[in-house]
């Protein structure tokens, strides 16, 4: 780098230090949203929405709560919530107390339908029984790699980024040989929606975990990892920093125990 600047007039290295600073800006990037966002309606059993409905949305596990209100449309939402399991409850007035138990993945945003039946607000309904919940919110292609699955898989040199090769639309670009965690460039060798290899996003609890020439800067061990999400098609506008898909593992948070 000294030996070009060297040659080159005032106006020349003023300009070459401006594109390398934009190119480290832009290479560095900011964090991108990884939290999930949980929306409903609160309804009666004739299906006319219940403005003012108390709801309380608490991780089970840490026992974080949050608390909002349904608005004049019997709508609510409860956004930046960590991947984690959570018990939804919605009270009013006259009515008995629902509560929905769900798995919160990364940047999931279901929609819940919940019922209050007439009666006692002391008295507690628990859903347990229900169809599976579509993100309507999102038209995102992928999935994410559960906690079980990341535990219970064999994963080549214990690197959770293997798991990427899970997900429809990823090709391996690596040659079969053993993977190591100090190994960059194997644990991000992957053509993600037909684009060439390490040319997609990858992060680590939303804050990107690349070097410069697009390898692996850090991989966590398979213990700390909570959940891999893989997304081969993002239609997510935070995510604009790649022509590929986006690789977000999620570390484990502490509990009350």
């Amino acid at each position: 780098m000294r030996l070009v600047m060297k040659h080159l007039s005032g106006g020349a290295q003023a300009a070459l230090m401006l594109i390398v600073a934009i190119t480290l800006f832009l290479r560095t990037g900011h964090a991108q949203e990884f939290r999930g966002t949980i929306s409903g309606a609160v309804s009666d059993p004739s299906g006319a929405m219940i403005p003012g409905a108390q709801i309380i949305v608490r991780e089970t596990r840490t026992g974080t709560v949050n608390k909002t209100s349904a608005d004049a449309a019997g709508q609510f939402v409860v956004p930046f919530l960590l991947p984690g399991d959570y018990s939804v409850s919605a009270t009013a007035q006259g009515f008995e107390t629902t509560q929905q138990s769900l798995t919160l993945q990364s940047q999931e945003h279901p929609i819940l339908a919940l019922k209050l039946a007439l009666g006692n607000a002391g008295t507690t309904v628990t859903v347990s029984a229900t169809p599976p919940l579509l993100d309507e919110a999102n038209a995102s292609v992928g999935q994410v790699i559960s906690t079980a699955s990341v535990a219970d898989l064999p994963l080549n040199g214990r690197t959770p980024a293997v798991l990427t090769e899970l997900s429809v639309g990823v090709i391996t670009t690596a040659a079969p040989e053993l993977v190591h965690p100090f190994d960059n460039n194997a644990g991000n060798s992957w053509s993600i929606g037909g684009t060439p290899s390490q040319l997609s996003e990858v992060l680590m609890d939303g804050s990107p975990d690349l070097t410069l020439l697009g390898a692996l800067a850090y991989s966590p061990s398979e213990d700390s990892v909570s959940e891999v999400s893989i997304r081969p098609f993002d239609t997510d506008a935070s995510f604009g920093h790649t022509i590929g898909g986006v690789i977000n593992q999620i570390t484990k948070s502490g509990t009350n125990h």
